[in-house]
Protein backbone atom coordinates (compact mmCIF):
# COMPACT_ATOMS: atom_id res chain seq x y z
CA UNK A 1 0.00 0.00 0.00
CA UNK A 2 1.34 3.39 -0.92
CA UNK A 3 1.37 5.68 2.05
CA UNK A 4 0.34 9.23 0.79
CA UNK A 5 1.29 11.96 3.29
CA UNK A 6 -2.96 13.42 3.94
CA UNK A 7 -2.59 15.13 6.81
CA UNK A 8 -3.20 18.60 5.34
CA UNK A 9 -6.40 17.11 3.63
CA UNK A 10 -7.76 15.40 6.75
CA UNK A 11 -7.47 18.74 8.79
CA UNK A 12 -8.90 20.66 5.72
CA UNK A 13 -11.70 18.50 5.90
CA UNK A 14 -11.77 19.01 10.01
CA UNK A 15 -12.26 22.69 9.14
CA UNK A 16 -14.63 22.40 6.50
CA UNK A 17 -17.27 20.38 8.34
CA UNK A 18 -17.19 22.13 11.09
CA UNK A 19 -17.61 25.66 8.98
CA UNK A 20 -20.74 23.82 7.80
CA UNK A 21 -22.35 23.74 10.76
CA UNK A 22 -21.83 26.91 12.46
CA UNK A 23 -25.02 26.65 14.70
CA UNK A 24 -24.49 23.00 15.78
CA UNK A 25 -21.04 23.88 16.50
CA UNK A 26 -21.88 27.06 18.72
CA UNK A 27 -24.46 24.50 20.53
CA UNK A 28 -21.75 22.06 21.24
CA UNK A 29 -18.82 25.03 22.51
CA UNK A 30 -21.47 26.23 24.95
CA UNK A 31 -22.40 23.22 26.12
CA UNK A 32 -18.76 22.69 26.79
CA UNK A 33 -18.32 25.66 28.41
CA UNK A 34 -20.74 25.09 30.74
CA UNK A 35 -19.69 21.93 31.50
CA UNK A 36 -16.43 23.13 32.35
CA UNK A 37 -18.28 26.26 34.33
CA UNK A 38 -19.62 23.47 36.30
CA UNK A 39 -17.14 21.43 37.62
CA UNK A 40 -14.70 24.30 38.18
CA UNK A 41 -17.33 25.70 40.03
CA UNK A 42 -18.00 22.47 42.17
CA UNK A 43 -14.20 22.31 42.72
CA UNK A 44 -13.89 25.50 43.79
CA UNK A 45 -16.61 25.74 46.14
CA UNK A 46 -15.54 22.44 47.36
CA UNK A 47 -12.29 23.13 47.84
CA UNK A 48 -13.28 26.86 49.63
CA UNK A 49 -16.02 24.65 51.93
CA UNK A 50 -13.45 22.52 53.02
CA UNK A 51 -10.80 24.77 53.42
CA UNK A 52 -13.45 27.10 55.57
CA UNK A 53 -13.59 23.89 57.55
CA UNK A 54 -10.40 23.23 58.33
CA UNK A 55 -9.81 26.99 59.25
CA UNK A 56 -12.70 27.04 62.02
CA UNK A 57 -11.40 23.73 63.26
CA UNK A 58 -8.16 25.11 64.06
CA UNK A 59 -9.41 28.04 65.67
CA UNK A 60 -10.81 25.16 68.01
CA UNK A 61 -8.07 23.04 68.13
CA UNK A 62 -6.01 26.35 68.76
CA UNK A 63 -3.18 25.99 66.15
CA UNK A 64 -2.89 25.99 62.50
CA UNK A 65 -0.01 23.04 62.81
CA UNK A 66 -0.06 19.47 61.91
CA UNK A 67 0.88 18.47 65.06
CA UNK A 68 2.01 19.10 68.81
CA UNK A 69 4.14 17.61 71.92
CA UNK A 70 2.95 18.53 75.66
CA UNK A 71 5.19 19.19 78.27
CA UNK A 72 8.72 18.21 77.10
CA UNK A 73 12.06 18.56 78.31
CA UNK A 74 14.80 20.59 76.84
CA UNK A 75 16.36 16.81 76.03
CA UNK A 76 13.59 15.28 74.42
CA UNK A 77 12.83 18.51 72.30
CA UNK A 78 15.94 18.51 70.84
CA UNK A 79 14.97 14.81 69.58
CA UNK A 80 11.79 15.79 67.46
CA UNK A 81 13.29 19.44 66.20
CA UNK A 82 16.92 17.52 64.95
CA UNK A 83 14.25 15.29 63.06
CA UNK A 84 14.44 15.00 59.27
CA UNK A 85 10.80 14.96 58.69
CA UNK A 86 10.18 18.42 60.40
CA UNK A 87 9.95 21.43 58.44
CA UNK A 88 9.48 23.87 61.17
CA UNK A 89 9.10 24.09 64.90
CA UNK A 90 8.48 26.38 67.59
CA UNK A 91 7.30 26.12 71.35
CA UNK A 92 5.16 27.70 74.25
CA UNK A 93 5.50 27.82 77.86
CA UNK A 94 3.00 27.38 80.29
CA UNK A 95 4.02 29.48 83.40
CA UNK A 96 0.46 28.61 85.05
CA UNK A 97 -3.07 29.43 84.55
CA UNK A 98 -4.86 32.62 86.11
CA UNK A 99 -6.30 32.41 89.33
CA UNK A 100 -7.74 36.51 89.80
CA UNK A 101 -10.97 35.58 90.85
CA UNK A 102 -12.42 37.91 87.69
CA UNK A 103 -10.87 35.18 85.78
CA UNK A 104 -12.99 32.72 87.23
CA UNK A 105 -15.16 32.53 84.38
CA UNK A 106 -12.08 32.91 82.09
CA UNK A 107 -9.96 30.05 82.01
CA UNK A 108 -6.45 32.02 80.96
CA UNK A 109 -3.64 30.26 80.36
CA UNK A 110 -0.33 32.99 81.78
CA UNK A 111 2.47 31.34 78.81
CA UNK A 112 5.77 32.52 77.20
CA UNK A 113 5.70 32.00 73.31
CA UNK A 114 8.34 32.11 70.24
CA UNK A 115 7.09 34.35 67.84
CA UNK A 116 6.31 31.82 65.34
CA UNK A 117 4.01 29.54 68.07
CA UNK A 118 2.06 33.18 68.83
CA UNK A 119 1.58 32.80 65.17
CA UNK A 120 0.56 29.67 64.49
CA UNK A 121 -1.33 29.42 67.91
CA UNK A 122 -3.97 32.45 67.10
CA UNK A 123 -2.14 34.14 70.07
CA UNK A 124 -0.18 37.06 68.32
CA UNK A 125 -0.53 41.10 69.13
CA UNK A 126 -2.61 42.45 66.22
CA UNK A 127 -1.87 45.54 68.32
CA UNK A 128 1.15 46.63 70.06
CA UNK A 129 4.24 44.00 70.05
CA UNK A 130 4.93 40.60 71.91
CA UNK A 131 6.62 41.31 75.20
CA UNK A 132 10.05 42.07 76.14
CA UNK A 133 11.06 43.05 78.99
CA UNK A 134 10.50 41.23 82.91
CA UNK A 135 7.70 42.84 83.17
CA UNK A 136 6.08 43.06 79.81
CA UNK A 137 2.82 41.04 78.92
CA UNK A 138 0.15 40.69 75.88
CA UNK A 139 -2.67 39.28 76.03
CA UNK A 140 -6.56 38.54 74.46
CA UNK A 141 -9.26 41.47 75.00
CA UNK A 142 -11.16 39.05 76.81
CA UNK A 143 -8.44 38.48 79.70
CA UNK A 144 -8.57 42.75 79.71
CA UNK A 145 -12.32 43.03 80.01
CA UNK A 146 -12.70 39.95 82.70
CA UNK A 147 -9.96 42.39 85.11
CA UNK A 148 -11.73 45.88 83.89
CA UNK A 149 -8.54 47.10 81.85
CA UNK A 150 -9.18 49.53 78.92
CA UNK A 151 -7.97 47.84 75.76
CA UNK A 152 -5.21 50.54 75.68
CA UNK A 153 -1.13 50.14 75.52
CA UNK A 154 0.79 51.35 78.41
CA UNK A 155 -2.19 49.87 80.68
CA UNK A 156 -1.14 48.05 84.06
CA UNK A 157 -2.37 44.32 84.98
CA UNK A 158 -2.46 41.81 87.92
CA UNK A 159 -2.48 38.76 87.45
CA UNK A 160 -2.17 35.75 90.20
CA UNK A 161 -1.06 32.10 89.34
CA UNK A 162 1.13 29.46 90.70
CA UNK A 163 3.79 28.08 88.98
CA UNK A 164 5.67 24.66 90.28
CA UNK A 165 4.08 24.96 93.66
CA UNK A 166 4.89 28.89 94.25
CA UNK A 167 1.95 31.32 94.12
CA UNK A 168 3.03 34.85 92.60
CA UNK A 169 0.67 37.92 92.42
CA UNK A 170 2.91 40.40 89.55
CA UNK A 171 2.02 43.33 87.98
CA UNK A 172 2.51 43.45 84.09
CA UNK A 173 2.53 46.59 81.54
CA UNK A 174 0.15 45.83 78.79
CA UNK A 175 2.74 46.12 75.28
CA UNK A 176 0.51 44.28 73.14
CA UNK A 177 -3.53 42.60 72.93
CA UNK A 178 -5.47 40.99 70.15
CA UNK A 179 -9.03 40.43 69.65
CA UNK A 180 -10.15 37.22 71.24
CA UNK A 181 -11.75 34.79 68.99
CA UNK A 182 -14.84 32.68 69.92
CA UNK A 183 -14.03 29.86 69.00
CA UNK A 184 -10.92 30.02 70.72
CA UNK A 185 -11.81 27.77 73.93
CA UNK A 186 -8.68 29.53 76.27
CA UNK A 187 -7.74 32.82 76.66
CA UNK A 188 -4.06 33.49 76.30
CA UNK A 189 -1.49 35.92 77.95
CA UNK A 190 1.80 36.20 77.36
CA UNK A 191 4.95 37.17 79.10
CA UNK A 192 8.62 38.08 78.25
CA UNK A 193 11.13 34.92 78.05
CA UNK A 194 13.05 36.41 80.89
CA UNK A 195 10.09 36.43 83.24
CA UNK A 196 9.33 33.06 82.15
CA UNK A 197 13.18 31.59 83.55
CA UNK A 198 12.51 33.69 86.48
CA UNK A 199 9.16 31.88 87.65
CA UNK A 200 9.20 28.55 85.71
CA UNK A 201 12.67 27.65 85.11
CA UNK A 202 12.50 24.32 82.58
CA UNK A 203 12.81 21.21 84.54
CA UNK A 204 15.42 18.77 83.76
CA UNK A 205 13.41 15.89 85.05
CA UNK A 206 10.49 14.41 82.74
CA UNK A 207 7.12 15.58 83.48
CA UNK A 208 5.96 11.94 84.24
CA UNK A 209 7.97 11.95 86.85
CA UNK A 210 7.22 15.25 88.48
CA UNK A 211 4.32 16.13 90.78
CA UNK A 212 1.04 15.61 89.88
CA UNK A 213 -0.24 19.09 90.38
CA UNK A 214 -1.19 21.33 87.85
CA UNK A 215 1.33 23.74 88.55
CA UNK A 216 4.01 21.40 87.92
CA UNK A 217 3.20 21.48 84.21
CA UNK A 218 4.82 25.16 84.50
CA UNK A 219 8.15 25.32 82.65
CA UNK A 220 7.83 22.27 80.33
CA UNK A 221 8.06 22.70 76.52
CA UNK A 222 4.95 22.67 74.35
CA UNK A 223 6.10 22.38 70.58
CA UNK A 224 4.02 22.70 67.48
CA UNK A 225 5.37 21.58 64.38
CA UNK A 226 4.88 21.59 60.73
CA UNK A 227 5.62 18.30 58.45
CA UNK A 228 6.42 18.42 54.77
CA UNK A 229 3.28 17.38 54.06
CA UNK A 230 -0.36 17.12 55.87
CA UNK A 231 -0.83 13.49 54.25
CA UNK A 232 -1.35 10.74 57.14
CA UNK A 233 -0.72 13.24 60.25
CA UNK A 234 -1.17 10.57 62.54
CA UNK A 235 1.22 8.00 61.00
CA UNK A 236 3.86 10.50 60.68
CA UNK A 237 3.66 11.64 64.52
CA UNK A 238 3.66 7.71 65.30
CA UNK A 239 7.23 7.30 63.63
CA UNK A 240 8.40 10.36 64.71
CA UNK A 241 7.53 8.55 67.88
CA UNK A 242 9.70 5.61 67.50
CA UNK A 243 12.40 7.09 65.88
CA UNK A 244 12.98 9.47 68.81
CA UNK A 245 12.07 6.58 71.16
CA UNK A 246 8.78 8.17 72.85
CA UNK A 247 6.73 5.75 74.60
CA UNK A 248 3.34 6.44 76.47
CA UNK A 249 5.41 8.83 78.68
CA UNK A 250 4.86 11.61 75.96
CA UNK A 251 2.01 12.98 75.21
CA UNK A 252 1.51 14.04 71.32
CA UNK A 253 -1.50 15.11 69.27
CA UNK A 254 -2.48 15.31 65.80
CA UNK A 255 -4.40 18.70 64.31
CA UNK A 256 -7.62 16.50 63.27
CA UNK A 257 -8.87 20.05 61.50
CA UNK A 258 -6.76 18.19 58.38
CA UNK A 259 -8.84 16.17 56.60
CA UNK A 260 -6.11 13.77 55.61
CA UNK A 261 -4.33 14.18 58.94
CA UNK A 262 -5.73 10.41 59.59
CA UNK A 263 -5.46 8.16 56.35
CA UNK A 264 -7.41 4.60 56.45
CA UNK A 265 -9.08 2.22 53.66
CA UNK A 266 -12.71 3.33 53.93
CA UNK A 267 -11.24 7.20 53.22
CA UNK A 268 -9.08 6.59 50.19
CA UNK A 269 -12.21 4.52 49.04
CA UNK A 270 -14.95 7.23 49.77
CA UNK A 271 -12.41 9.58 48.22
CA UNK A 272 -11.12 8.02 45.15
CA UNK A 273 -15.15 7.06 44.48
CA UNK A 274 -16.16 10.96 44.08
CA UNK A 275 -13.53 11.37 41.92
CA UNK A 276 -14.38 8.28 39.96
CA UNK A 277 -18.13 9.89 39.85
CA UNK A 278 -17.24 13.07 38.97
CA UNK A 279 -14.65 12.08 36.27
CA UNK A 280 -17.21 9.85 34.77
CA UNK A 281 -20.15 12.14 35.09
CA UNK A 282 -18.13 14.66 32.81
CA UNK A 283 -16.92 12.21 30.47
CA UNK A 284 -20.26 11.38 29.74
CA UNK A 285 -21.69 14.80 29.35
CA UNK A 286 -18.99 15.30 26.47
CA UNK A 287 -19.12 12.18 24.82
CA UNK A 288 -22.91 12.54 24.31
CA UNK A 289 -22.40 15.76 22.60
CA UNK A 290 -19.69 14.45 20.23
CA UNK A 291 -21.90 11.58 20.08
CA UNK A 292 -25.10 13.99 18.77
CA UNK A 293 -22.52 16.05 16.13
CA UNK A 294 -20.92 12.82 15.23
CA UNK A 295 -24.67 11.30 14.35
CA UNK A 296 -25.63 14.02 12.47
CA UNK A 297 -22.76 13.79 10.29
CA UNK A 298 -23.15 10.42 9.65
CA UNK A 299 -24.12 10.59 5.71
CA UNK A 300 -20.97 13.06 5.35
CA UNK A 301 -18.76 10.31 6.99
CA UNK A 302 -20.33 7.53 4.96
CA UNK A 303 -19.65 9.23 1.55
CA UNK A 304 -15.46 9.54 2.80
CA UNK A 305 -15.48 6.22 3.97
CA UNK A 306 -17.16 5.78 0.03
CA UNK A 307 -14.37 7.04 -1.83
CA UNK A 308 -11.67 5.29 0.22
CA UNK A 309 -11.33 6.88 3.91
CA UNK A 310 -10.19 4.94 6.09
CA UNK A 311 -11.05 4.28 9.91
CA UNK A 312 -8.54 5.50 10.92
CA UNK A 313 -8.48 8.71 8.82
CA UNK A 314 -11.96 8.89 10.09
CA UNK A 315 -10.62 9.18 13.48
CA UNK A 316 -8.56 11.76 12.91
CA UNK A 317 -11.21 14.21 11.25
CA UNK A 318 -13.49 13.83 14.56
CA UNK A 319 -10.32 14.07 17.14
CA UNK A 320 -9.07 17.11 15.06
CA UNK A 321 -13.33 18.62 15.04
CA UNK A 322 -13.42 18.30 18.87
CA UNK A 323 -9.95 19.44 19.53
CA UNK A 324 -10.96 22.38 17.63
CA UNK A 325 -14.51 22.69 20.12
CA UNK A 326 -12.75 21.54 23.18
CA UNK A 327 -10.24 24.63 22.30
CA UNK A 328 -12.73 26.89 22.32
CA UNK A 329 -15.35 26.41 24.63
CA UNK A 330 -13.06 24.75 27.53
CA UNK A 331 -10.95 28.19 28.05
Amino acid sequence: MIRVNNKKVIGLLSVRSLQSARGRNFVAIVAIALTALLFTAVLTIGMSTMDLMEQNTMRQVGTSTHAGYKLLTQEQYDKVAADGAVKDIAYTILVGLGENPELNKTHTEIRYAQDKAAQWNFCAPTTGRMPQAIDEAACSTAVLDALGVPHVLGQTITLEFTSQGTHYRDTFTLCGFWEQDIAVKAATVLVSEAYCKQVAPLPEIPYNEAGTDSSYMSGYLNPNLWFRSAWDIEGQVEALNERCGFGDEVNSGVNWAYGSSTVDLQTVVLVGGVLLLILLAGYLIIYNIFAISVARDIRFYGLLKTIGTTGRQLKRIVHRQALLLAAFGIP
